[in-house]
């Protein structure tokens, strides 16, 4: 999460959107500090189904330590002073992702996601998104 910032600083007047699974989020959610210090108004797209996709798809059905409790990150986002904004249905995705663009703010977008869709087979599709 932390390549996002350097983006934003190499290039202040263009707009930047990580997208990012639940566990690096969780695990790097110390970014979101540095973000309001720096005053970095980056977008966090965060992937939210409760589970490490990649090391439950390899765990084959013997699932281990690689699904959790719901966890709301726009809260958190919150709590560090940044813009939090969960989503929860796909048609209101692309309208929130356009104004946390133009916010001054970091913000953190918290998209309910399923965990029946393997990561490998959803990150295999092309994804568009237009312009801001």
């Amino acid at each position: 999460m932390g390549t996002p910032l350097a983006v934003k600083l190499l290039n202040p007047d263009k707009p930047v959107l990580s997208v990012v699974g639940h566990g690096s989020f969780a695990v790097q959610v110390h970014v979101l500090s540095t973000t309001m210090q720096y005053r970095l108004p980056v977008v966090f797209l965060e992937k939210n189904n409760s589970v490490l996709d990649m090391v439950r798809d390899g765990q084959r059905g013997r699932i281990i330590s690689s699904e959790f409790v719901q966890t709301d990150f726009a809260m958190i986002a919150l709590s560090f002073g940044c813009h939090g904004v969960n989503v929860s249905k796909p048609n209101k995705l692309v309208p929130v992702i356009q104004e946390a663009m133009k916010a001054a703010k970091p913000t953190v977008i918290d998209a309910a996601t399923s965990t029946e869709e393997p990561f490998f087979k959803m990150f295999s599709r092309q994804v568009t998104l237009t312009a801001w």
